[in-house]
């Protein structure tokens, strides 16, 4: 049989259910929906980040995002053919820097043959 609020409570302090172990049984109430609604607000702001995060559908006209090197890169409409490399052997470029002045925030990659932004670490 269930104890009801108002009869007295089952540890023998004559007392009524509500003002003695019933009030623990409301605080725990209280405990699983600060719980619950930590744990919704934590999935909605996931969701929501997931649904925010640019993709490089907004990347500038003729930019595409680097998810490799952290930045946009140009768009290479009429690439030039690279023939395949014999299997196990790495493509190295090691283009030569360009003569003239560094431009402002940039540093040269022979790797890839082109100017990367400067990224602080």
């Amino acid at each position: 049989m269930k104890i009801g609020r108002n009869d007295l409570c089952h540890c023998g302090s004559e007392k009524k259910f509500k003002d003695c172990h019933g009030a623990m049984d409301q605080n725990k109430q209280w405990k699983k929906m600060a719980i619950y609604g930590g744990i919704a607000i934590a999935v909605i702001w996931f969701i929501l980040n997931i649904m925010n995060t640019d993709k490089g559908r907004n990347a500038p006209p003729g930019k595409v995002w680097s998810e490799e090197h952290g930045h946009y890169h140009d768009i290479n409409v009429n690439p030039t053919p690279i023939p395949p490399m014999p299997s196990g052997v790495q493509r190295s470029l090691n283009v030569p820097q360009p003569e003239g002045p560094v431009p402002e925030g940039k540093v040269w990659s022979t790797e890839h043959g082109h100017w990367h932004d400067i990224v602080d670490k």
